[in-house]
C-alpha cells in the first residue's frame, strides 16, 4: 500500500516501482495453485511492469542503486519464468529469460564501484546468469557462470545462495 502510494505521488520514483515489483512478485508466489494460475500471472505480469515502469527513472540514482535494481529485476523475469514455466508458451519463457540475461550481462565483469564490491556484484550476477541458462538449456554458459560463482564466492555466499560442494546448485 505504501509503495502504491509512493509512486501516485511521484510517478518518477523508481525506488517505490522497485519495492512495488517485489511485493507483487511475493504475491504471485502466493497463488501458485493450480487454481489460482491467472491470479499468479496477473501479479507476475503486474510486478514486471512496475519494474519496467521504474527503469525509466533510473537516471537520476546512483551507479549502486542502479546496478541493485537490476539484479532485482532480472530476478523477478526469472522467479515468473520459474514459478510459471507450466503456463507459459516457449516463447514467454525465452523472453523473460532474454530479459534477465540483458540485464545481468552489463554487470558479468562489473568495475563500477570498489573491488569487493565488484566481487560480490559479479558472485550475484554469475550465480543468476548461471541460473538464466540452467533454465534455458544452455549447459556451455551454465559452466562457464557457475565455475565463476564458485570462484568468486565465499563459503558464506555459497550457503546464501544454495549452492552444494559439488558445483551442482540446490534444489
Amino acid at each position: 500500500e505504501c509503495f502504491n502510494r509512493a509512486w501516485r505521488f511521484n510517478p518518477e520514483n523508481p525506488m517505490a516501482y522497485w519495492g512495488a515489483g517485489i511485493v507483487r512478485g511475493n504475491e504471485a508466489v502466493c497463488y501458485l495453485d493450480e487454481s489460482l494460475t491467472n491470479m499468479a500471472k496477473n501479479c507476475w505480469d503486474e510486478g514486471v511492469y512496475l519494474f519496467e515502469t521504474g527503469e525509466r527513472y533510473l537516471l537520476a540514482v546512483s551507479p549502486v542503486t542502479k546496478c541493485e535494481y537490476h539484479m532485482d529485476q532480472a530476478q523477478s523475469y526469472m522467479n515468473y519464468a520459474a514459478t510459471m514455466k507450466s503456463t507459459l508458451e516457449d516463447r514467454g519463457l525465452d523472453i523473460l529469460l532474454k530479459k534477465a540475461e540483458a540485464l545481468l550481462l552489463q554487470y558479468a565483469d562489473c568495475m563500477l564501484f570498489q573491488e569487493e564490491e565488484n566481487r560480490r556484484v559479479r558472485v550475484r550476477v554469475a550465480y543468476q546468469l548461471s541460473q538464466v541458462y540452467n533454465m534455458s538449456g544452455q549447459s556451455e554458459k551454465f559452466e562457464k557462470y557457475n565455475g565463476i560463482f564458485l570462484q568468486l564466492s565465499t563459503p558464506q555466499e555459497k550457503l546464501m545462495f544454495e549452492s552444494n560442494e559439488d558445483g551442482k546448485w540446490a534444489k
